[in-house]
């Protein structure tokens, strides 16, 4: 109630400041005319505002689903990383006991190339001209035809 007898005396005011109604009633128009533009100009950057709201929020999804493939991408390498490197720790296993294996069957055909010498040292010269594999030779066919 208050608002309404405070609104009729700013009339009240109006009207004794221009003594005619016209006069008043022109310029509470022009006030109008005003607050409608100004609304207007308001709507409109409200409206623009939220466009560009719409368009930022749609450009991050985006990119925030770019961002979640890249990521998946990168954790699939890593996995792949780590099943080579584990492929790769057991394939140095391998040729580690490859190795292995093959310096002992080398010890074993000098082992066994120094017997045959003591022998034929036992049993005189040979006539004939001794051939001897390599050792490597040796080791790998030993290794290549197994146990």
């Amino acid at each position: 109630m208050q608002a309404s007898v405070l609104a009729s005396q700013e009339r009240l005011q109006y009207v004794a400041a221009f003594g005619d109604k016209k006069e008043y009633i022109a310029i509470i128009e022009t006030q109008l005319r005003n607050a409608r533009k100004e609304n207007s100009s308001l709507t409109k950057e409200k409206e623009m505002k939220g466009l560009q709201l719409v368009w930022e929020t749609q450009k991050l999804r985006e990119t925030e689903g770019k961002l979640h493939r890249k990521e998946q991408e990168m954790a699939r390498g890593q996995k792949e990383v780590s099943v080579f490197k584990m492929r790769l720790h057991e394939m140095q296993e391998n040729l580690d006991k490859a190795e292995s294996s093959c310096k002992q069957q080398e010890a074993q055909v000098q082992l066994l190339e120094r017997e045959l010498e003591q022998q034929q040292s036992l049993r005189g010269p040979s006539r004939r001209k001794k051939h001897h594999p390599s050792p490597r030779l040796l080791c790998h066919l030993f290794f290549f035809q197994g146990p």
